[in-house]
């Protein structure tokens, strides 16, 4: 099988040659190590860029990376925090919406879903990876994580009290723009698409299930419901208290079920199986820290525990950050290609 094929048959519910691997991010820097030029850019990998130039660069060395290593998927990522980000820049404790009166402000400047620097890119994107046997999938967020981030996390969860209309006004703003995201995904033809919104930390989820049910779920199924493609949903922390609830908006797979006595991956397995396929769970931690026989003995246990029935699909605990150690990588991917089925 080729990469593209062995993902199209986990996430549709046959059993593969052998099980795929697939990161949500790739460190450019880590990325750079593996074909031994250093490229531009430090972040997570996948992003888009203003500077056409130098995304074709980076976007070739992904690939080769990505050919490398033994990876099944490339992605490009439209993550939409909109410009909200204050003075310690975007992030959960950094965004600028903390009244009626700064939202409608911030609407007015806004910039609109197109001016991403992806839909300069997605062209040049489709190209080069329909050039190989790589998966092709896109990324996008369906408006929690990107409403925490431009209000911010403490006035987030204040919000959520204290005035949940305006908490509302801005999720429902980003639901918009994460259903226009997918639509324009779809007219790609990708092989699979991502939906991530990190909704919880290693105790549960940031809101009670109670608030996640009524005010956040119904819009985050709004965008859900725009995926016509196989689709993982992804988000860090503990979801056990709302996983029920996240299984109506009908993702294909779940990512990352963290192993830091967060998440049990083998009951996760135990009582959703046969509804989701899971991703993720070898921990970031001994990818940066451990040894070559640890990688090779976690991806077998996940493989014997998780895998047998060919619904997993090999992933760090969340992607290949800049402290992974490069020959750790190799190891994933060296022990993934002997795992048949």
């Amino acid at each position: 099988m080729t990469s593209r094929e062995r993902v199209l048959a986990v996430m549709n519910g046959r059993i593969p040659d052998r099980p795929p691997w697939q990161e949500i991010g790739f460190h450019t820097d880590i990325a750079g190590k593996v074909i031994g030029k250093k490229l531009a850019r430090s972040n997570s990998g996948f992003h888009p860029d203003h500077d056409i130039e130098q995304y074709k660069v980076e976007l070739d060395g992904l690939i080769e990376a990505a050919q490398i290593v033994g990876l099944d998927v490339v992605w490009l990522k439209h993550w939409d925090c909109a410009g909200f980000a204050g003075p310690k820049g975007d992030s959960y404790d950094a965004g600028t919406i903390k009244t009626a009166d700064d939202w409608k402000k911030a609407t007015q400047t806004a910039p609109a879903v197109h001016a991403s620097p992806w839909y300069q890119c997605v062209d040049i994107f489709v190209e080069k990876v329909r050039q190989t046997d790589l998966a092709m999938g896109f990324e996008t967020a369906c408006g929690f994580a990107s409403t925490c981030a431009a209000i911010g996390f403490k006035d987030f969860c204040l919000l959520v009290h204290d005035n949940p209309s305006l908490l509302i006004s801005v999720l429902e703003w980003f639901v918009e723009r994460g259903q226009q995201n997918v639509r324009d995904f779809l007219q790609y033809e990708p092989d699979l698409v991502l939906l991530g919104d990190d909704i919880a930390f290693g105790q549960g989820p940031f809101v009670s299930p109670e608030h996640f049910r009524t005010i956040f779920l119904p819009r985050m199924k709004q965008v859900a419901d725009e995926c016509k493609r196989p689709w993982i949903y992804h988000s860090d922390g503990n979801l056990m208290p709302v996983i029920e609830d996240l299984l109506t908006m009908g993702m294909t797979a779940l990512h990352p079920i963290e192993p830091y006595g967060t998440m049990d991956i083998c009951e996760v397995k135990r009582l959703y199986g046969d509804r989701l396929v899971l991703s993720g769970n070898l921990d970031m931690n001994v990818i940066g820290l451990g040894t070559t026989q640890d990688i090779e003995k976690g991806v077998r246990s996940l493989f014997e525990t998780v895998g047998a029935n060919g619904r997993w699909i090999l992933s760090s605990s969340n992607s290949i950050d800049k402290g992974a150690n490069i020959k750790n990588v190799l190891a994933m991917g060296e022990t993934i290609k002997t795992l048949t089925y």
